[in-house]
């Protein structure tokens, strides 16, 4: 698949092209340069190298400079991407989003209405892990801005390494600083990495720092001959690690990319509990599946494939397993042999607010809560002599989530717990 990367410059969107190149074809970078130093939405330290960066990367960029005003800031965006569609011939968009849901419902509204795939690679992804990664990888990267306390001059224009890292840890534990800068607390640009040509070599640099706020500003650079690296990288995919967990994945397998973004948040929670998990393509389900816990995920805004699988599905429905069913997994569970309920057609995306339609020990507390959503259908009302499924959660579109009166450890949500609460997929995992 042709996608086109939202380029900034810094190790996120850098290694979610060396991500997305690994299973499909990045094909163009689009790069939005804000006026607004204090933008939402865009990266702006040294994002004028950005064309050095693609260059080395053999992407043809194309770029729209934005006075960076909050939301009308996304019209460039979608001018942009309208572009590359047209002149590149893309199918999707690939993010560097790790963590802001600000930034990612955004990119996936205009990708809906655009009628492309969006990718987010790095999604939820721990921030350690990532970092390490950067250096298995072969990344060159280096800081370039702090904004926060306990940053000192010295960090701008340092490379990230082993000992950067150790760093970053300790002051994630000592002063709530996230260590790959997701709260904005620090930018980076990437020099080198496995896809460029030729690496980027600092010529003039110029440092501004006041009050644990500063920025490397690289005045003049240079593309240097890179020696022949043997080394062959390549990221680590998600591999089974046990039984305890089922995991039935609802992408279509066409999509690769997306394991990244829809299976690996889960799987990384499932770890931290101890707990080993297994992983099956929903098409491959036959029925001899042994774990008493499953977990249905979702899948792409775009992705409807799994519905082809709903009567596969109904063969693991039994009464003894304990399920949980995420977005497309919920979809899936209400697909029982006694009824269907049939599926209403409507858009939630980015976080939204749930109430309480039915007391429920599993989503108890959630009244009022935002919770992250990603669907294009889904279930507008329970239908009264439907008596064996019970509505618990609502938005004001549609049913949030569900339980099963007659089977005690069946739960299904519509939105996406491994975004912002994890909590609910460790209660469900201590069942």
């Amino acid at each position: 698949m042709k996608l086109a990367i939202l380029l900034s410059g810094g190790k996120d969107s850098i290694y979610a092209t060396y991500l997305a190149n690994q299973t499909d074809k990045v094909v163009c970078a689009i790069t939005i340069k804000s006026k607004n130093k204090e933008s939402y939405m865009y990266h702006t330290p040294n994002i004028n190298l950005v064309s050095l960066q693609a260059e080395s990367m053999n992407l043809p960029l194309i770029t729209r400079i934005t006075e960076g005003e909050k939301e009308k800031e996304l019209e460039e965006l979608v001018d942009a991407i309208k572009e590359a569609k047209e002149k590149y011939n893309i199918k999707g968009v690939v993010t560097g989003a790790v963590g802001s849901q600000y930034q990612a419902s955004r990119v996936q509204k205009i990708c809906s209405e655009l009628d492309l795939y969006c990718f987010n690679p790095l999604w939820q992804q721990d921030q350690v892990e990532l970092l390490n990664e950067l250096i298995e990888n072969g990344f060159e990267v280096i800081i370039g801005g702090v904004f926060a306390y306990p940053f000192e001059k010295e960090w701008l224009g340092k490379k990230i390494n082993k000992e950067t890292i150790s760093k970053l840890v300790e002051y994630n534990k000592k002063f709530q600083i996230n260590p790959a800068g997701e709260g904005g607390e620090i930018e980076t640009m990437v020099l080198d990495c496995p896809l460029f040509k030729k690496r980027i070599n600092v010529l003039e640099s110029e440092i501004e720092y006041e009050n644990y706020s500063g920025t490397y500003d690289i005045k003049k650079a240079e593309f240097i001959e890179k020696e022949k690296n043997e080394k062959e990288y390549q990221h680590k995919k998600i591999k089974n690690n046990g039984e305890d967990v089922l995991i039935i994945s609802t992408i279509d397998s066409k999509l690769k990319l997306y394991e990244l973004e829809f299976i690996r948040p889960i799987t990384n929670i499932i770890k931290n509990e101890g707990i080993t998990y297994t992983i099956k393509q929903v098409s491959e389900i036959d029925g001899t599946e042994a774990q008493s816990k499953i977990i249905i995920t979702g899948t792409a805004y775009q992705d409807n494939k799994f519905l082809e699988y709903k009567n596969k599905i109904k063969k693991i429905l039994t009464n003894d397993k304990k399920i949980l069913g995420i977005c497309a997994g919920m979809e899936l569970m209400i697909f029982t042999e006694e009824n269907e309920i049939e599926l209403d057609s409507f858009t939630e995306i980015g976080p939204v607010v749930v109430e309480e339609l039915n007391e429920s020990e599993f989503t108890e507390g959630f009244d009022g809560k935002e919770c992250y959503f990603l669907h294009q259908n889904g279930v507008r009302s329970i239908p009264p002599n439907i008596k064996e499924i019970k509505a618990t959660l609502a938005t004001k579109e549609g049913i949030a989530a569900i339980e099963f009166t007659n089977k005690p450890n069946w739960f299904g949500v519509q939105f996406h717990p491994e975004v912002n609460h994890k909590e609910l997929i460790t209660k469900f995992l201590k069942y």
